[in-house]
């Protein structure tokens, strides 16, 4: 997968310029590049032989138990939370940007979508998702991505750290992607656990991602990533 062009920085909240001051009970973030508090359930992932024409984006259709979610696997993953009362399941797929804001199945509700994906190769494409507890002022891996990489918050609050000059905050059903070989780790800086989905779309046989051997700094002057969130 060629490395697309880099695009500027889209974020809600901007840490550096205050967002109402620290919060009770937040954590202070420790650099560190191993990850610490962090539980990964296993992959769940699926092999797409053919990915759809045209442009396309990363959506994340959103579900309840009384509508039906589709079969993991069908043209994406699926992830059931069943501690939500009641269960919720999550969708995740790699769509035409023309069907943009029509939930994938019917019967439930977009939460989640990426801008407009750069050109990738459409055959044998892999995704995975990979869900993650991470306690309170636990880290993940810091890692370089494999591909295009999309965290997807689904309770609590998590910091993305990205290699910019600012810290992306995601809360319970916001998100942000990232492309390939950004570097990427996430924090969790406040006083109660949180979970969060980590998606990834890249090449059929290549690793997901890559581990670093430094934390990633919010001041690496040069590189502008993608942080996008709904």
């Amino acid at each position: 997968m060629a490395r697309p062009p880099l695009l500027a920085v889209t974020a809600f909240c901007i840490l550096a310029a205050g967002c109402g001051g620290t919060s009770a009970g937040s954590q202070a973030i420790v650099r560190n590049p191993g990850a610490s508090g962090a539980t990964v359930a296993p992959e769940v992932g699926t092999n797409i032989h053919l990915l759809p024409d045209g442009t396309l984006y990363i959506s994340v259709t959103r579900g309840s138990a009384q509508t039906s979610p589709p079969a993991n696997g069908a043209d994406g993953v699926l992830y059931v939370d069943t501690k939500a009362q009641p269960n919720t399941w999550y969708f995740i797929s790699a769509r035409p940007a023309s069907q943009r804001g029509t939930p994938n199945p019917p019967g439930g509700v977009e939460a989640y979508a990426t801008t407009d994906l750069p050109s990738l190769p459409t055959v044998d494409q892999h995704e995975a998702l990979l869900k993650t507890d991470l306690a309170a002022g636990g880290r993940t891996q810091a890692h370089k991505s494999g591909g295009v990489e999309v965290i997807f918050v689904v309770s609590g609050q998590v910091e993305a750290h990205a290699g910019t000059f600012s810290a992306t905050v995601l809360r319970a059903g916001q998100g942000a992607f990232v492309l390939e070989s950004t570097p990427l780790q996430v924090f969790n800086p406040g006083g109660k656990p949180a979970t969060f989905l980590d998606i990834y779309l890249l090449p059929a046989g290549k690793p997901l991602s890559q581990p670093l051997a430094r934390s990633v700094s919010l001041h690496r002057v040069g590189r502008t990533v993608i942080m996008n969130e709904s």
